[in-house]
Parts: structure tokens; sequence; C-alpha cells
């Protein structure tokens, strides 16, 4: 009942974006880090115009954990995106810690973590009220992906049109994929 299955993290990412601009009151806005992947930062943009505030970055490629906590000061925010473990430079994000310090501060947390399973320990996801990856990552085919969806996220679909997947993703699985 947690996981919903999808084409992959391009779709996963939007459908959590767009889940948001419906639910979210009209003054909450989203902040992302500077290195979200497109599927994250256009569809931000485009769901949620003039309300994305960037994260700032430490010279180390980790997001700056004292600009954070500004931000989230601010009261303004509703969800924020960070990516587990960066798609270009590898680098390790601290998501366990900004993920505490969302919930602390009201705001849901979302996390890509494509990148980190199968090469990555085991994390402690269940901080995440989002958490995407794709099967292609970690030896699964292309095309197969999933969104894990915490209890702070009742009312989640990503597609109207059919019972499938609990009602929260219309649509027939791809089965042999998701095995």
């Amino acid at each position: 009942s947690e996981i919903v299955f999808t084409g992959g993290a391009t779709e996963a990412n939007n459908a959590v974006i767009r889940f948001l601009a419906e639910q979210l009151p009209a003054e909450n806005g989203l902040a992302i880090s500077p290195f979200e992947h497109p599927s994250v930062t256009e569809a931000a943009r485009y769901f949620f115009p003039d309300r994305v505030q960037v994260l700032k970055a430490t010279r180390d490629g980790s997001i700056d954990l004292a600009h954070l906590d500004v931000v989230l000061k601010d009261g303004q925010l509703g969800a924020l995106f960070l990516m587990a473990v960066n798609n270009e430079t590898g680098v390790i994000q601290p998501w366990q810690n900004v993920a505490r310090s969302c919930h602390q501060s009201g705001v849901l947390f979302h996390c890509d973590a494509s990148q980190w399973f199968g090469k990555c320990p085991d994390g402690e996801f269940g901080h995440c009220d989002f958490l995407v990856g794709c099967g292609h990552k970690f030896g699964g085919p292309k095309g197969v992906g999933f969104l894990a969806l915490s209890s702070n996220t009742q009312g989640f679909h990503s597609q109207y049109g059919g019972g499938q997947e609990s009602g929260k993703r219309g649509g027939t699985e791809n089965v042999p994929s998701i095995i």
C-alpha cells in the first residue's frame, strides 16, 4: 500500500510535484537542491511558478545545511526536494539530516534515491515522505520505477483511470519489469 510502481523516476517525480501543487496552500512553495534532475526542476517550475526556491550548495557539492536552516525557519515551504546521491558527481547528500530538519519544521521531504539503490549501504528511507527509485539503476530494466509514500501523503494519486496501485496510479502495471 506504500509503494506505487511507475514507468520510472521521471514519472514519479512529476507525479509528486503535481500532487503537491493540488494539495499545498497557495502561499507554500518548494525548495529544491541546485543539482536536482530535470524531472524535478522543470516540473517544479511548471507547477509552482514563482514559488521555487533553489537551495545553496557548499564547495564540496553538498547541500548547505546552514542555508537550509534559514530557509526552513522562513515558514513558507510546503516541501523540499533533495536527491540522495548526485547523478553527475556521485556526492552523497546528507539527506537523512535534511529529512529530520524538514519534519521538525512541518515540511514534506522528497528524496530521489535512484542513484543510491544498489550502490550505497541501506538507508533509513522511512524518514522520506516521498521516495523515488528506478529499476535500471540497480539491475532492473529501463521503464520501471517506484514511488514509496509515507503516511503523511494521504490522498496521493498520480493518474486517474483505474483502480490499480490501490487507486494511486491508474493503468496496467508492467509486472515482468517490476519483478
